[in-house]
């Protein structure tokens, strides 16, 4: 009887799986894809250039101050390991909606054992609360991407970093680079590293006040920086992609 029982729910789930897979989530395919795709990224910073740097060039840079080393990895990802002198603003979050376009994506990602999560569409604004447009930005992901191809690769090898450096861009920050090999290649080269949330004041050239003003703005700034009237908290702890 028992094995009957449980034969029964495998069909079922077998069943139930079958009729999502190809016939519930492709109604709502469209949920599934990005505003932007990888393909115009790609071409647009192809366009422009951009110069990617070897992770001991990077420490170099954020430990003298010269620029700001950002991690855009999840929020759970930074807090459990992160370069020693970086800051986090992710570029993706966890999908927060549970209506059935955002409940069937959860289930897509599930399916193929993916953490379901959705592009950060405030990406941009919460760099620039935080870091000033003329300040040097060196941004850091899992494995940093590329754009050139190779192995017959027609569009470079897509990242978090390359396409949070777009976003930098439409942004207004001009003065950006990603770190060759991302997190990995830090930790290979066994660069500094530290755990839990990030410590603004640890990283040189950077204060919790920095705001997105220019750094040839010459307003008194002595009171701190304040967006829309509020002074801009210290992220403590923040999850996302």
């Amino acid at each position: 009887m028992l094995r009957a029982t449980g034969t029964y729910w495998a069909l079922g789930a077998a069943g139930a799986s079958f009729v999502g897979t190809f016939f519930v989530i492709p109604r709502f395919k469209d949920s599934f894809k990005e505003d932007l795709e990888w393909r115009d990224i790609y071409e647009a910073l192809s366009s422009t250039g951009v110069k990617q740097l070897e992770p001991k060039e990077a420490y170099a840079k954020c430990k003298s101050g010269s620029a700001v080393l950002l991690d855009v990895r999840l929020g759970n990802k930074y807090e459990a390991s992160h370069a020693a002198c970086s800051l986090s603003t992710p570029l993706y979050n966890p999908i927060q909606k549970w209506d059935l376009p955002s409940t069937l994506r959860r289930a897509g990602f599930a399916f193929f054992g993916i953490y379901g999560t959705e592009l950060n569409t405030n990406f941009g604004d919460d760099v620039l609360s935080r870091v000033p447009k003329g300040k040097q930005l060196v941004v850091m992901c899992e494995n940093g991407g590329s754009l050139e191809n190779k192995s017959g690769t027609k569009y470079g090898f897509q990242s978090r970093s390359l396409k949070a450096v777009y976003f930098l861009q439409q942004a207004g920050f001009k003065n950006i680079s990603y770190v060759s090999g991302g997190i990995a290649e830090w930790r290979r080269e066994q660069l500094p590293m530290a755990q839990g949330p990030e410590d603004p004041a640890a990283v040189p050239g950077l204060s919790s006040s920095s705001s997105s003003r220019d750094e040839d703005d010459d307003d008194d700034i002595s009171g701190g920086f304040r967006v829309g009237g509020l002074r801009l908290p210290q992220l403590a702890s923040v999850f996302s992609r």
